[in-house]
């Protein structure tokens, strides 16, 4: 018995050496670990304000209306088809946002993506609510859902009472803010939006008449990953460090999407 006790204060004794001597390290050993840089730029307030004037400047004037051809939400139903101005400005909308992020900003519309919006949008339009999972009309054909349906599945999807304005631009800066309750714990229409993998997008645009959520219903394509060459980066900011324009946290035109 004695012998074990010799040996537990042996054993104590080391101990409380042991906690001294943490006590008496230096503070260099427990220093704040180094911050790890995000590898994008930072815009500069010449950058941004250049963007600006060549990409936002004017982007919610409609100009001389949407339609190249007009959409129909009930039988017979068409897909329509945007007027290229318009999609442009959608396009640009969407680059600024991933510019200012210092991200490529070098997005392009796909025509095949395009034409798959439209026919999501009319989809979307003829259910009259916003839904990734649209119900086939009695009247729809077989061809046209499954095209829309594939579009309502891939997309971000917006929906507002007024097309007085470019409502591809008032979309993605609803996407952009994804402050909506349901969203923004995840913010998922930004990321799609500022995915590095993203190259082509696609947008498509149809109105609904029909007693339950007039209005216009907007799809964009974002699932695409065709980006070739592997980005550099740690992180994506949003706000991004540095210059950021305040003009593009103000002022977002009412709306929902999901």
């Amino acid at each position: 018995m004695h012998n074990r006790r010799k040996g537990l204060l042996k054993y104590f004794s080391l101990a409380a050496g042991s906690i001294l001597l943490s006590l008496w390290l230096p503070h260099a050993a427990f220093a704040e670990p180094v911050p790890v840089d995000s590898l994008l730029p930072e815009r500069s307030e010449k950058e941004i304000a250049a963007k600006w004037n060549q990409w936002m400047k004017n982007a919610h004037d409609a100009g001389d209306g949407a339609f190249a051809e007009i959409p129909s939400s009930k039988s017979p139903y068409r897909a329509g088809k945007l007027k290229d101005g318009y999609l442009e400005k959608g396009l640009n909308a969407a680059n600024f946002y991933r510019f200012v992020s210092g991200l490529p900003a070098d997005l392009v519309l796909d025509e095949s993506l395009n034409r798959q919006a439209q026919h999501g949008a009319v989809t979307i339009a003829a259910n009259g609510r916003l839904t990734h999972n649209p119900v086939q009309p009695e009247d729809m054909p077989q061809d046209f859902f499954e095209l829309g349906e594939k579009s309502a599945g891939s997309s971000n999807i917006y929906w507002t009472t007024s097309g007085t304005d470019n409502v591809l631009v008032r979309s993605v800066e609803a996407y952009m803010d994804d402050s909506d309750s349901s969203n923004i714990d995840r913010v998922g229409h930004r990321r799609w939006i500022l995915s590095p993998q993203l190259k082509r997008i696609g947008f498509g645009l149809a109105a609904a008449s029909n007693g339950k959520q007039d209005g216009y219903y907007s799809a964009m394509q974002v699932f695409d990953q065709s980006r070739e060459g592997q980005l550099d980066f740690n992180y994506i900011l949003y706000p991004n460090k540095g210059a950021f324009p305040l003009d593009v946290l103000r002022g977002i035109r009412p709306g929902r999407y999901i």
